[in-house]
């Protein structure tokens, strides 16, 4: 009897981890949803906001940091300003002969 609840166990937790593997959105084998690398544009603009804490410049993509990287660089100090970093951002990927000499 305990053996067949310690097989039982077991075959649940094997089955929670796997479920939160795969919810989680992780795949061991790869995912389509890899990240795509920075191409070397600059977007014309943040992504929505005004700045504000209750509305902040929002930065979705590379471009949409180059955008900022621009706008400081140029003088523009975002003094007193809210800016809200939404998504992780790739800007080269693995391989090095891949990256932009940008």
């Amino acid at each position: 009897m305990n053996k067949t609840r310690n097989s039982i166990r077991k075959a649940i937790a094997l089955f929670l981890t796997m479920a939160m593997i795969l919810g989680s959105g992780v795949l061991i084998f790869g995912t389509a949803a890899d990240p795509v690398a920075w191409d070397g544009t600059t977007a014309a603009g943040f992504a929505s906001g005004s700045g504000t804490e209750g509305d902040p410049y929002v930065i979705s993509t590379p471009a949409q940091w180059a955008y900022f990287a621009a706008q400081v660089t140029a003088g523009t100090t975002y003094s007193g300003q809210f800016i809200q970093l939404n998504a992780n951002l790739t800007f080269n990927t693995g391989n090095a002969a891949d990256w932009a000499t940008t």
